[in-house]
């Protein structure tokens, strides 16, 4: 538990709501002398926000979420965490991060809502100013490069995140980093793989994955007339040898019907089907226009998928 006693002048609360995003809200902090939270030591309360998840968690949830933060925190690939608020109809605390990952116990029975005070960086359209040059483009060779070491980092450890996009990610002294760590999307890589697969998939297959993943998202929603050619970490052949390699983890992947962006299929889910194979390819484009129909069923969205997305060797 923190030591209100002594900290008690630093004492800070909620104040701007600055984004409402998927499932959380991120605030301003501003001091208050009744505030339940206290700031960092060497903090000024422009450094720091509080993050509230809209609606009550499950106390795993969380956990997962914040173990996830505290360790790619102190591989410099996250903000850092301070603290968690917990608040169930029977009493609230607040409990800093170290305490809560060392003592906590979650309870997958026990709904509560939860806060966190956490790091305030330039993030989603912050992060893309900071890469427009002088001549007001966007630097997509410097930042795309950024991303590549981010993921890097990530993989190294361990991991892939597979809802990486622009609106995930921050800026902060000079590096890249990531937010939001759902845990059906930040998976364990030994995860994916098994026994008969372990020798052929190559962790840059993982890192490409990834790279292309901010792609499509930013092309579509940003930069509609950015090309691979652009990104100059990764190219067609990349993308193509991820296809037949990454993607067939799970040979039964199209079984997911009710859940149709399974973890590995998240580009398909940020692109739109059937138009993300022409990011990579425009030759294709008139081709995959006539498939448009097919966008209207699962069924349809497998048979696309299959044919224009993934290659198997």
């Amino acid at each position: 538990m923190l030591d209100k006693k002594s900290l008690s002048t630093n004492r800070i609360t909620k104040s701007k709501n600055l984004t409402h995003g998927t499932g959380k809200e991120a605030y301003t902090v501003k001091y208050d002398e009744e505030g339940e939270w206290i700031l960092p030591d060497g903090k000024k309360i422009y450094d720091v926000l509080i993050v509230s998840y809209l609606t009550e968690q499950d106390g795993n949830v969380v956990y997962d979420e914040m173990f996830l933060y505290d360790k790619f925190g102190k591989l410099d690939i996250a903000p850092k965490v301070y603290a968690v608020k917990i608040q169930t109809k029977d009493k609230t605390e607040i409990i800093n991060i170290t305490d809560y990952l060392k003592n906590y116990t979650p309870d997958t029975s026990l709904k509560a809502k939860y806060e966190y005070l956490v790091d305030k960086l330039y993030c989603n359209e912050d992060l893309i100013y900071k890469y427009i040059n002088r001549d007001k483009e966007f630097n997509e060779t410097k930042f795309f490069s950024d991303v590549k070491n981010l993921v890097t980092k990530l993989v190294e450890a361990g991991y892939i995140n597979t809802d990486i996009k622009h609106p995930n990610l921050c800026f902060d002294n000079g590096v890249i980093k990531m937010i939001d760590f759902e845990h059906i999307y930040v998976k364990k890589i030994s995860d994916l793989k098994n026994s008969d697969n372990d020798d052929i998939i190559d962790n840059k297959h993982f890192i490409n994955y990834m790279i292309f993943q901010v792609f499509v998202y930013l092309r579509k929603n940003v930069f509609p007339n950015m090309l691979l050619d652009h990104v100059g970490v990764i190219n067609e052949l990349d993308v193509e040898k991820m296809n037949s390699n990454l993607l067939r983890i799970n040979e039964n992947v199209f079984k997911y019907k009710e859940h149709f962006y399974h973890p590995l299929l998240m580009i398909n889910y940020y692109g739109s089907i059937p138009n993300v194979f022409a990011l990579i390819n425009r030759k294709k484009l008139n081709e995959l226009k006539k498939q448009e129909e097919s966008k209207n069923s699962i069924k349809g969205q497998e048979a696309t998928f299959r044919k224009y997305y993934i290659k198997y060797d």
